[in-house]
């Protein structure tokens, strides 16, 4: 449902409808903003991810 650990940086798509996440989860997830709802994951990180 979302992150496992620590959010890090938020980052609003200039349209409105996307937000992505990251995290100490060591994730990039990206959000349906009007939907509340994660569209995708990106897991390929070996280290926390602390800003976009």
């Amino acid at each position: 449902v979302g992150h496992d650990n620590w959010v890090r940086g938020v980052l609003f798509h200039p349209g409105g409808r996307f937000v992505v996440s990251c995290a100490d989860d060591k994730t990039l997830r990206i959000w349906d903003y009007k939907n509340k709802r994660c569209m995708k994951t990106l897991s390929a990180h070996e280290h926390f991810v602390t800003s976009l």
